[in-house]
């Protein structure tokens, strides 16, 4: 599974056999398929399609039907301009395709995350439950009933409460992504005050802690910019005001109110346990039983690629 959103590759280390192996090579590769991917796709559609194209603003002005759907694709688009026929019809599979490859992305981060919740005591413990193969089968079951959400859209009024929770969930993905950073930087912090030197690391991010920083400040910025039209001249809506800013205040309370309900330990800067509790030794001495194997085919091309090189298997 091709992952392109970097937490899921820290995600999937935990059924990864040899994680400190594998993911380096998935870390490294991640800007080039960004650029590959996301940038060149964004400079393409912006040569085929201008943004005075007809047929785009009116789906976008509600001239027209097919907003939401693959009719608004600048993909689509783009190969109708080119008069190319029946590429259309090919972009739409693909795009069903990706549609379905990022369910199935979703649905596995967001299930091990309850997982794991689970197991630390902030989720109900039968969410931990897992079949034969380790998949936590109530957790699966939960995401996936979230997918009921959609049909929201079978409706043009109820279509509408989806809208609203799409909002509350961009908000949510930028303070996760600004969480995220700042976590960064106690663990930053943490190396250098305790002695350790990031070149121990299996993989290292370039230009850090001061693109922690940057990510942080843009995140905070993106979410006070979110409902940034409502405050315009006669566009002010207390609803949307709500709906784009409750959880920027919503989420500071609630990390108060579970370090005093919890009683938990907060960790000022670099003072973190980098050894989580010999949890890290206990990765080494199996990925030491483990062994080094070197891999074939494209998975091998891969790691030479961004590796540079593997190592075989002492014999």
């Amino acid at each position: 599974m091709l992952l392109t959103i970097v937490e899921y590759v820290a995600m999937v280390a935990a059924e990864t056999k040899t994680p400190r192996r594998i993911l380096p090579a998935c870390y490294k590769s991640f800007p080039f398929r960004i650029l590959f991917f996301f940038c060149g796709a964004a400079l393409a559609m912006g040569i085929c399609v201008p943004y005075n194209d007809p047929t785009l603003n009116a789906i976008l002005n509600g001239d027209v039907s097919g907003s939401g759907t693959s009719a608004a694709s600048p993909y689509v688009l783009a190969m109708q301009r080119l008069h190319i026929s029946g590429l259309p019809h090919f972009v739409n599979a693909i795009v069903i395709t990706s549609v379905f490859s990022a369910g199935n992305g979703y649905c596995f981060s967001s299930s091990r995350v309850l997982y794991s919740m689970a197991l630390a005591g902030r989720a109900p413990k039968f969410l931990a439950k897992t079949i034969g193969s380790g998949v936590p089968v109530y957790s699966v079951m939960v995401c996936l009933s979230f997918c009921l959400l959609a049909l929201l859209n079978v409706s043009n009024s109820s279509a509408k409460v989806m809208g609203y929770f799409i909002d509350l969930v961009t908000t949510n993905q930028l303070l996760c992504y600004m969480t995220t950073c700042i976590a960064y930087v106690y663990f930053h912090a943490s190396m250098k005050r305790q002695g350790k030197s990031r070149d121990t690391l299996p993989y290292k991010g370039f230009g850090q802690p001061y693109t922690a920083y940057f990510c942080i400040f843009f995140c905070f910025i993106m979410i006070l910019l979110l409902g940034f039209n409502i405050f315009f001249p006669g566009q002010w809506s207390i609803m949307w005001f709500f709906l784009d800013y409750t959880f920027l205040f919503v989420f500071p309370i609630a990390f108060v109110v579970w370090k005093v309900v919890k009683k938990t330990i907060y960790h000022p800067l670099g003072t973190a346990d980098l050894g989580l509790g010999g949890a890290v030794q206990e990765i080494d001495d199996y990925e030491a039983a483990m062994g080094v194997k070197p891999l074939t085919g494209f998975s091998g091309w891969m790691e030479r690629i961004f590796n540079g090189t593997y190592t075989r298997k002492e014999q």
